[in-house]
């Protein structure tokens, strides 16, 4: 305003009106000014901390889900999925209001498979007034890799007879760093395992 402070958010309108020496006017009038200095911001969930999109139908997709509480006003949006080296393997784009949901599907804007590791996206709002919301997501990971396993035995049979021979069957493991490993001791009759 007239003394420097900024004027409250609303619709303004600029006016100017001219006269010349030989008594000639002229006006202008310039309407619908929107003062909107509202900054709001945004956040990025995903569905899950781990997917693998390998066609079996199970985690094949990640869910990235905006949450938007300012939509009124969005005039771009970029939804970007990035990987560990901050570059961009795949991108959203569209205008005006963004999407509630997006399914990453573990390909990149070309359409190949993007290699196994950690990502995270990254959401930017731009709004008509000029503000950019913007919003990163946790970091999830991509893996293809299936678990591996290997046990083994130092003998194939064993006697829990307490006579001091092969009382006991020590099974030896190993496998690849994974969240849980489940060991199960099953009966086998005529070739068909049954569930203890």
């Amino acid at each position: 305003d007239d003394t420097g402070m900024i004027v409250p958010d609303g619709i303004y309108s600029y006016r100017i009106k001219a006269g010349d020496r030989a008594l000639n006017s002229g006006s202008a009038l310039l309407e619908n000014i929107i003062v909107n200095t509202e900054q709001p911001t945004a956040a990025l969930h995903i569905g899950a901390a781990h997917f693998s999109p390998n066609g079996d139908e199970i985690q094949d997709t990640l869910a990235l889900e905006p949450l938007i509480p300012v939509p009124q006003g969005i005039v771009s949006w970029t939804l970007s999925v990035k990987g560990p080296d901050g570059s961009t393997y795949r991108s959203y784009t569209g205008s005006n209001s963004a999407p509630q949901r997006t399914e990453f599907d573990g390909r990149s804007d070309e359409g190949s498979p993007v290699p196994e590791g950690i990502y995270a996206a990254e959401l930017k709002l731009q709004y008509r007034n000029g503000h950019i919301a913007s919003a990163l997501s946790p970091s999830f990971t991509l893996d293809l890799t299936r678990p591996s396993a290997s046990i083994r035995t130092d003998f194939e049979a064993f006697s829990p007879n307490n006579d001091g021979k092969q009382d006991a069957m020590i099974i030896l493991q190993d496998g690849s760093d994974e969240a849980a490993w489940t060991g199960e001791v099953r009966t086998v009759i005529a070739g068909k395992e049954l569930e203890d």
